[in-house]
């Protein structure tokens, strides 16, 4: 499950960007393409969200949303010899920094979150004493 679909880049930055970042000799976009960078950014959401969420999320929310179009972007800008704007530089970086914040516990998703528990709580387990106070008095 990704977290963007290629509506949502055409939505978010236009097509004629898109078709210029994915086939501008052919003018469409290839969406090829775009899946595998909206895959590498689902892989970069969850990289983060692992620690703190079950995953898959069952929803997905509109901040997800937002950070998975300018990692993909970005991501985008970066093939083919072609180099990101300062623009797209600052909306990744913008969106590895929440994702930080959201993985910290400072951004909340507005979803479930596992529990201490479900994240590794550590046990430590082993036979009884062998020698207990009563055994060693006396010596």
């Amino acid at each position: 499950m990704t977290y963007a679909t290629q509506t949502d880049l055409i939505t978010a930055f236009g097509e004629d960007e898109l078709i210029d970042l994915t086939d501008p000799s052919a003018g469409v976009v290839d969406a090829a393409k775009v899946t595998h960078k909206l895959e590498d950014a689902e892989a970069v959401i969850n990289a983060h969200l692992s620690e703190r969420y079950t995953l898959p999320l069952s929803e997905t929310p509109a901040i997800l949303r937002k950070i998975s179009c300018d990692i993909a972007r970005y991501y985008l800008h970066q093939g083919d010899g072609l180099n990101p704007t300062e623009e797209v530089k600052d909306n990744f970086n913008g969106a590895i920094k929440m994702l930080d914040k959201i993985c910290q516990g400072k951004i909340s998703l507005g979803i479930a979150q596992n529990t201490a528990s479900e994240r590794g709580k550590v046990e430590i387990s082993g036979s009884a004493k062998t020698f207990t106070e009563d055994l060693l008095k006396g010596y």
